[in-house]
């Protein structure tokens, strides 16, 4: 097996799945990454949308989850375009649109792809549920 297909390979217990957390909140990205780690995913951490197109475009990782919140801070570029500019790379990964700004109505309109959407705040069990349900 590569080392890009062993980071999805398997789920807990096993070798660990890799997952994409995005929001230009640090703070956010770090709870996060701290309820995922808990429940045995690996989680790589982004505070913008450009380093995570940047890893995804050099093919070395291929996280089976993106998490990303809708407002990145940007004027050109939210999280619906980060995801479907990110499936443009990797079109398996599964992804969820988190927010606390805008409900679900704001993926009506939009080409990209999302599994699941997730309002914000959202305790950690939710998260955790939500992810483990998108990855089984």
């Amino acid at each position: 097996m590569s080392q890009s297909n062993a980071a999805q390979a398997s789920g807990e217990g096993g070798s660990k799945t890799l997952i994409f957390v995005v929001d230009d909140a640090p703070m956010l990205v770090e709870f996060a990454a701290m309820v995922l780690q808990s429940a045995g995913w690996e989680v790589k951490q982004f505070t913008e949308p450009g380093p995570v197109l940047k890893a995804l475009g050099e093919g070395g990782l291929r996280p089976a989850l993106l998490l990303t919140d809708y407002d990145l801070g940007l004027r050109a570029m939210n999280g619906l375009d980060l995801i479907l500019n990110s499936h443009k790379i990797y079109p398996e990964m599964k992804a969820v649109l988190a927010s606390g700004t805008v409900d679900g109505s704001v993926m009506l309109h939009h080409a990209a792809k999302v599994d699941r959407f997730l309002n914000k705040p959202y305790p950690p069990a939710q998260l955790k549920a939500l992810v483990a349900e998108l990855l089984k």
